[in-house]
């Protein structure tokens, strides 16, 4: 009758023959029983734990049950108290009810019967609140994991990034669900068609009898259909998941578009990794991807918009965006910079005698070399046609010519091919520069600067440097 439960009811009652009786009934029912003979007695008992129901008398020496009731409910609320009593009355049962009985019973009993009945109706209650704390515990841990991946893809979504993606994709998925996880992400590189071990996060917990796991590269090739939904999740657990069990350790696959990135590694150093967890993991890691191929994307973009489409050196907006930055940048610090504009000498003759793609590889070999003669720190961008432009910062006038002198020379001993037939006999380029704030005091001014003291160049006969402050001396 109790069912899996194995419910205990505690008899209380002064009078033996009731203790006995009472007991006699519900063991027949399948119940386990327990007697006392008072409400003290009774509450030393109900401590040490493990009753669910108590049927006491409501007059007894020492403590009644009403008392007895009011101290059990303190006690646990979830313990069912049932009244008897040979003296009923509405008053006392109002009182019963009020302080949490589950019911009240009068004595002496017309049948047996009723002992019975009123045990399995208070089991029934018992047996209902208990799936319905089930239930509320299963949906508030599935609020709380939600919320969770709510907050951890929030975080997600707020880095365009990739590399930043995967360290927070490593350090999220370690959190996720209620085990502790040993995560870490393997890099495809398609080359040597190598896993290689990027980002990893450990467990938190170091208890548990699993050996450490090897987090070396792993050979592995991808299959050629193109991995649009899920991967070869199967064949990477084989590589990666070596000797471990399946419910301790899984892979998942990051896809960015049709493309495989990549797989995290995922070990539950305690326990085993369920169903309720890996379905969390699962949703993350799509989440993942979404953001990986929007970064992506985003870099595309903004190469597209930065970028000059054919020396892949900064672009004329770009250039304009950044010089603006950096003169406020210098006029609060007091620092200074210089701007070199350079273009290549007499290119409209080497178009003409060579045919424009040849002219397009001799732009890409200028661009790479003006690139390679400054630092990380400075920028070089195509202002227009044949024409460039250096930002060198933070350098002082001679650091600026020194620089606008080795890109000039760099250029006239590179080998250009057919530059044997340009008027000088091979490929140049002219110079001027202009500094901060000698020069001018906004991009405007400098770039004037900069281009009267090109022209001045190209008057000297090409292949050589002008500074402007040359021209307002002169």
């Amino acid at each position: 009758m109790s069912g899996d439960l194995d419910i205990r009811v505690l008899i209380v009652d002064d009078e033996e023959s009731i203790r006995f009786v009472a007991s006699q009934v519900l063991t027949d029912a399948g119940f386990e029983v327990e007697a006392v003979g008072d409400g003290v007695e009774a509450l030393a008992r109900v401590k040490q734990g493990g009753i669910h129901i108590i049927m006491t008398d409501i007059r007894m020496p020492e403590m009644s049950g009403l008392e007895l009731l009011e101290k059990v409910k303190l006690f646990s609320s979830d313990i069912e108290v049932i009244i008897m009593t040979s003296h009923a009355s509405i008053d006392t049962a109002i009182e019963a009810i009020r302080l949490g009985a589950y019911d009240y019973l009068t004595k002496p009993f017309e049948e047996l019967e009723v002992i019975r009945a009123v045990i399995v109706r208070a089991v029934g209650k018992i047996k209902l609140e208990l799936k319905v704390k089930t239930l509320l515990g299963a949906l508030r841990r599935r609020n709380e994991e939600i919320e969770k991946l709510y907050i951890q893809t929030t975080q997600l979504f707020d880095t365009l990034e990739a590399e930043e993606i995967l360290e927070v994709a490593v350090n999220a998925l370690s959190e996720l669900g209620d085990r502790q996880l040993d995560v870490v992400f393997y890099g495809y590189d398609s080359s040597t068609r190598l896993l290689v071990p990027a980002t990893r996060v450990p467990a938190k917990s170091s208890a548990g009898s699993m050996p450490e796991v090897s987090s070396s590269s792993k050979l592995y090739s991808p299959p050629s259909f193109g991995l649009e939904t899920t991967g070869p999740q199967e064949e990477l657990e084989d590589v990666l998941c070596e000797s471990l069990a399946r419910e301790q350790c899984i892979v998942l696959p990051l896809i960015a578009g049709k493309e495989f990135i990549g797989a995290f590694r995922i070990v539950a150093r305690e326990g085993v990794i369920d169903d309720a967890q890996r379905g969390l993991l699962t949703q993350y890691i799509g989440n993942a991807s979404v953001q990986l191929e929007k970064a992506r994307l985003y870099a595309t973009i903004e190469t597209m918009a930065t970028r000059d489409g054919l020396t892949q050196i900064f672009n004329r907006r770009y250039f304009e965006k950044f010089l603006n930055a950096e003169i406020d940048r210098a006029r609060r610090f007091r620092k200074r910079l210089g701007l070199i504009l350079f273009d290549i000498d007499h290119f409209k003759h080497y178009n003409d005698s060579n045919g424009h793609p040849a002219g397009d590889i001799v732009l890409k070999e200028v661009a790479h070399l003006a690139r390679s003669s400054c630092r990380s720190i400075d920028v070089v961008a195509r202002y227009g046609g044949e024409e460039f432009v250096t930002v060198v910062i933070e350098v002082g006038v001679d650091g600026v010519a020194a620089r606008a002198e080795s890109l000039v020379k760099l250029v006239s001993e590179h080998h250009f091919p057919a530059q044997e037939k340009q008027p000088l006999g091979n490929l140049t380029v002219s110079a001027g520069y202009a500094t901060f704030p000698e020069d001018g005091r906004s991009l405007e001014e400098l770039v004037a600067a900069a281009d009267r003291a090109l022209y001045a160049a190209k008057h000297a006969g090409r292949n050589c440097v002008v500074a402007a402050r040359e021209l307002v001396t002169a």
